[in-house]
Order: C-alpha cells, then sequence, then structure tokens
C-alpha cells in the first residue's frame, strides 16, 4: 500500500517537473520569437503569425530548442527578406557611389 503511495507520488513530481521543462522551452521559444522581431527589418510575417499556434506547430514537429530560431526564420520565410534587404543595401550603397561619382567628376 505505501510502495503505491510512493510511485503515485513519484509520478506526480515526474508529471509537474515534465510540465516546468516544457513552460521554460516555450517561454524561451516566445522570447527568441520576440528577439526576432526586434532585430527584423520586416515586421510584416511576426505581425501575421501568432507565437502560440507557431510554437504548437514546432511542438508537434518535434523541434529541438536549439534548432528554434533557423525554425522560425524557416517558417516565417525571413531569409527570402534578407535577401531582399541585402539587394537594397547594395543598390543604396551603388547609388551612393554613383551619386559621389558624378559630384567629383
Amino acid at each position: 500500500m505505501e510502495l503505491k503511495k510512493k510511485e503515485n507520488s513519484n509520478k506526480k513530481i515526474k508529471k509537474l517537473h515534465t510540465k516546468k521543462i516544457s513552460n521554460e522551452y516555450k517561454q524561451f521559444f516566445l522570447l527568441l520569437f520576440q528577439s526576432l522581431k526586434l532585430n527584423n527589418n520586416y515586421i510584416e510575417p511576426f505581425l501575421l503569425t501568432n507565437p502560440e499556434k507557431l510554437y504548437n506547430q514546432c511542438k508537434i514537429e518535434h523541434i529541438p530548442y536549439y534548432k528554434y530560431e533557423k525554425w522560425i526564420i524557416k517558417k516565417l520565410k525571413l531569409d527570402k527578406y534578407e535577401e531582399i534587404n541585402q539587394e537594397n543595401k547594395e543598390n543604396e550603397f551603388e547609388n551612393i557611389f554613383n551619386f559621389i561619382t558624378n559630384r567629383l567628376f
């Protein structure tokens, strides 16, 4: 009888511990999402995405926490935005260079 109580107690502790860890991963994911949002030039993909739903999808796909960032970038297609941003920077540099060149010569 006492052994069963001890087993039930251990199961409850393990369940609480698992829930706590799960909550910590969720917090990490949401903070990472927020960080990407703040550090990205394109806010639109973040505004159109519910981070809670994205986290649930991440859990379903069994993505490990150390791959969250790349996974979010992939899901929000931020790499395409970065390519556009890079092209804009190159064009901007070229425009500045042409402007200076035209002024000097």
